[in-house]
């Protein structure tokens, strides 16, 4: 009997997350409680989040994150990796929204401003709508299309007019080609 409780012990998750494990949680909250892996990622994530919380367009990012996070992750074959996998590229995001890490926030100031999707099928950027500044994101990547206009992508989500930037330090980021 002893043996069994010792077993028991050496198995149990001493890493706890940023959230209380005791309190209702969805499934995907208890796979993170019960790994260790997902429980440092999450206090990592949770680290990072603190240092941009001021800040409301990170605040609703981050909202759209966990939503988008459970939808994707609760279905999958191996959902521990799904997580895992979302974590890792949210802390990357966010490393980019905390200043003394990196200075890849776009600062847009305009009264109107211009957002698109890109069609990777027709290969073509299509307006979505106008969006009232001011407002930040994180830039992720960029693309400049055959006549050399070049558009941001924030977040991973919608595409902005390099012209509609107010303020964006180039040189300090690393930015991938779209």
């Amino acid at each position: 009997m002893w043996g069994q409780i010792n077993v028991l012990i050496a198995n149990e998750n001493t890493t706890k997350p940023s959230f209380d494990c005791k309190s209702k949680l969805s499934s995907i909250e208890k796979l993170i409680c019960n790994d260790s892996k997902l429980s440092e990622l999450d206090l990592e994530l949770g680290s990072l989040y603190k240092r941009v919380v001021k800040d409301k367009a990170a605040i609703k990012s981050q909202r759209n994150w966990l939503k988008d996070r459970n939808i994707k992750c609760i279905n999958a074959k191996n959902k521990i990796n799904c997580i895992a996998n979302a974590y890792i590229n949210r802390i990357r995001i966010l490393k980019r929204w905390v200043p003394e890490i990196t200075n890849c926030v776009a600062v847009f100031k305009s009264k109107s401003i211009t957002s698109y999707h890109f069609d990777s099928e027709n290969k073509k950027f299509e307006i979505i709508s106008k969006v009232k500044g001011p407002f930040r994101c994180v830039l992720v990547g960029f693309n400049t299309d055959k006549n050399g206009l070049k558009r941001f992508l924030c977040e991973g989500e919608y595409w902005y007019d390099m012209a509609d930037i107010d303020s964006f330090n180039q040189s300090k980021c690393i930015l991938s080609d779209y």
